[in-house]
């Protein structure tokens, strides 16, 4: 969904378009809020705090947090690296240097 007028109104929902390499379009679960980059080289970038998890037996290579990102306003997003596995729950940051 978005939003032209600082939240006061929103768009209907449409999909999202996610690079990965875990399958068409899968950016995992929310387990968090996001947040826009405001300091360093990626300035603008959104991030948020997301859960790869396949359902696949409840094995721990398949429950992993990552951060899906986008550099352009949400058009389009890519996921980052998964954390080693069992790690889920996270919540992403920025410190001060711009990195999370």
């Amino acid at each position: 969904m978005t939003s032209t007028d600082a939240g006061a109104t929103w768009s209907g929902p449409v999909a999202i378009n996610v690079t990965n390499t875990w399958g068409p379009h899968y950016a995992g679960n929310d387990v968090a809020h996001g947040v826009e980059l405001r300091h360093g080289a990626h300035a603008g970038r959104l991030a948020i705090a997301r859960r790869y998890d396949s359902g696949n037996g409840g094995s721990a290579d398949f429950v992993r947090s990552y951060v899906l990102y986008s550099d352009d306003q949400g058009a389009s997003w890519t996921a980052g690296q998964l954390l080693p596995r069992g790690w889920t729950e996270c919540q992403a940051a920025e410190l001060r240097n711009g990195s999370l």
